[in-house]
């Protein structure tokens, strides 16, 4: 996998830079038909990113030495001077100890003192990319990374959400409900995924206090209560039987504790914009 060659067609479409971080979610969803992972195809986007960046530091602590060079030489007074003008040797000696001093002070991720570096690219693209560049396509990166991930959770989450919504409408034996626990982890954090969607459709709102939630959590796991806040409760048990004792996906404990976190995190998820 090219992965200079994908970076650099993206960021010189003149299209495609205005929208880089969709660009490399496009080129990964090509590459993904290839068996290439998220984390595979990102890592190499950003070993190019690392290259461009030694690639500036070398020049960096090349120039640096050359200072060094030059302050050492000053000092003890072995340096030539080709051009005085118009100064003596003493006069240059300093000036040229003085600068030398000035620049080794302000060193930069893209240069040192008043020399700003780019990165050299093959010729067959023509230009060379500052640092800034370099920083907003490494931004692109992370940003189409984080893309993926967001949109391989919303598609987890909605298998999850239609397969844990049929076993709770069914009648399901214990070990299925203990294996249902097993395979979501978090069975909170389900919970916390259908009402941000039921907040979002209906006039429900969430209890902020831990008070409350823990109120809520009693009713949810509460057989004889009534049915709350929709056709397809998460927070209903699943029972043995029609006659059998209710088994508990998780405890009021368990909801104080971890639904006001796992709620948080998916707000933020659906909050975030992708296509």
């Amino acid at each position: 996998m090219d992965y200079l060659d994908i970076i650099l067609k993206g960021y010189f479409d003149k299209n495609d830079r205005l929208h880089l971080t969709e660009y490399l979610y496009r080129e990964f969803k090509k590459a993904e038909k290839e068996y290439f992972t998220a984390g595979t195809f990102f890592d190499g986007c950003m070993d190019v990113i690392d290259s461009w960046k030694k690639d500036l530091q070398r020049k960096i602590f090349e120039r640096k030495n050359e200072l060094i060079l030059w302050l050492t030489a000053a000092k003890n007074g072995t340096l030539t001077y080709d051009n005085l003008q118009g100064k003596t040797i003493e006069q240059k000696r300093l000036n040229t100890i003085e600068y030398c001093k000035q620049e080794l002070k302000d060193v930069r991720p893209d240069g040192i003192g008043s020399l700003s570096f780019t990165v050299l690219l093959p010729v067959k693209y023509g230009y060379s990319l500052s640092y800034d560049e370099i920083l907003y396509i490494k931004t692109s990166i992370d940003k189409a990374a984080e893309l993926t991930k967001i949109k391989s959770e919303r598609k987890y989450l909605k298998k999850a959400i239609k397969k844990t919504s049929k076993l709770i409408q069914s009648d399901e034996s214990e070990p299925k409900a203990t294996q249902l626990k097993k395979t979501y982890k978090s069975f909170t954090r389900a919970v916390a995924i259908y009402h941000v969607l039921l907040a979002k459709n209906t006039d429900f709102t969430i209890p902020e206090s831990k008070k409350d939630v823990y109120a809520l959590a009693e009713k949810w796991i509460n057989p004889a209560s009534n049915k709350p806040l929709g056709k397809v409760s998460f927070y209903q048990t699943l029972s043995t039987g029609k006659n059998g004792p209710a088994i508990r996906l998780f405890s009021p404990t368990d909801l104080e504790n971890r639904y006001p976190l796992d709620y948080q995190y998916a707000l933020s998820l659906f909050n975030k914009k992708s296509k």
